[in-house]
């Protein structure tokens, strides 16, 4: 049952393959749906994009429910490779799912697939009260990343005395800029989105225990790994035209991170989601997991299977020549 909250973590792990080759529903485009869906709500689709790339891996992540792809292109590269070498991905996309049965007894869900039939999912935290608006969807359009290192070296020029007041720094902008509970230099898209933020949203280590974010004071992001990318996202942000059913009322606060290592985990990426529910009642029987799109060369050949013992997804080909019959 998702009451109020719940936290869920996934890695993912991938080999190198040869070749790769992917397959979108072409031809459609659910356009009517989306302008409809305009004059009935206000928010706009997710732009932003970054890379997860601290290790051996170069993962395109984008701003709403949907990842591991451009828009056009898989990107989910494993070996990570500069030009001229040519980019392998065995994975075109993937994006989160999640569903279930409210007190009704009405199915509400909110996935996506490649957007051309639609989103399901906007950038932005929702209100108290479930709802959001067309200005805070384009200012949490943004994705927070940082490194370690850049971590460490803020803490090492602004150490925490209980005294000190540190000025801004544009070296450690996305430091001061972390979207935090209480931070008065939080920034969204552009440098003009102040955000107001009284609830707690981006982890940050909170020196002096008062419960608010202050980089001022020698404050900084709490982070798993070397690299860490936060972002948010929700299900009310306009009509859901992908599904095209009802929207749940979710808040979903997003992490991403990675480990520069040298053994498996170089190869590998985690997710971390936490998942807030905005909506009067609970909703029960809920299925939280990935759609993911596989693509070990051919697109036509992957085969799936699973070992649930310790939860364990795999693709393989599903004969001996890769490749049309």
């Amino acid at each position: 049952m998702l009451n109020k909250r719940i936290i869920v973590t996934v890695v993912l792990a991938m080999l190198a393959i040869l070749d790769v080759a992917a397959k979108e529903n072409i031809g459609i485009t659910g356009r009517n749906a989306k302008n409809y869906a305009r004059l009935a709500s206000n928010c706009n689709d997710a732009t932003s994009q970054v890379e997860l790339d601290i290790n051996n891996v170069r993962a395109r992540l984008l701003g709403a429910g949907d990842f591991w792809w451009d828009l056009n292109a898989a990107k989910y590269v494993v070996p990570k490779v500069y030009p001229p070498d040519v980019e392998v991905s065995s994975s075109f996309a993937g994006a989160l799912w999640i569903g279930g049965i409210d007190a009704g007894g009405q199915l509400k869900i909110a996935a996506q697939t490649y957007r051309q039939s639609g989103n399901d999912f906007w950038p932005g935290p929702l209100s108290d009260g479930g709802t959001t608006n067309d200005a805070v969807c384009n200012a949490y359009d943004r994705h927070w990343k940082v490194n370690r290192t850049l971590i460490d070296s803020f803490r090492l020029e602004n150490p925490y005395d209980g005294v000190s007041n540190f000025s801004y720094d544009n070296k450690y902008r996305v430091i001061w800029e972390w979207p935090a509970l209480g931070n008065e230099n939080a920034r969204g898209k552009s440098a003009t989105d102040f955000l107001i933020i009284n609830r707690p949203q981006a982890p940050f280590v909170d020196l002096n225990f008062n419960g608010v974010y202050e980089p001022q004071v020698g404050e900084y992001p709490d982070i798993d790994g070397d690299q860490a990318i936060w972002w948010v996202y929700n299900d009310k942000g306009n009509i859901h035209t992908e599904t095209g059913g009802d929207a749940i009322g979710i808040e979903i606060q997003a992490t991403a991170f990675g480990f520069s290592t040298n053994d498996e985990i170089n190869d590998m990426t985690f997710y971390r989601y936490e998942v807030i529910n905005f909506a009067t009642t609970p909703l029960d029987s809920v299925f939280f997991g990935y759609w993911v799109d596989p693509d070990l060369g051919f697109y036509n050949d992957d085969w799936v299977g699973c070992d649930t013992s310790i939860s364990l997804g795999i693709v393989y080909n599903g004969d001996a020549v890769d490749g049309p019959d």
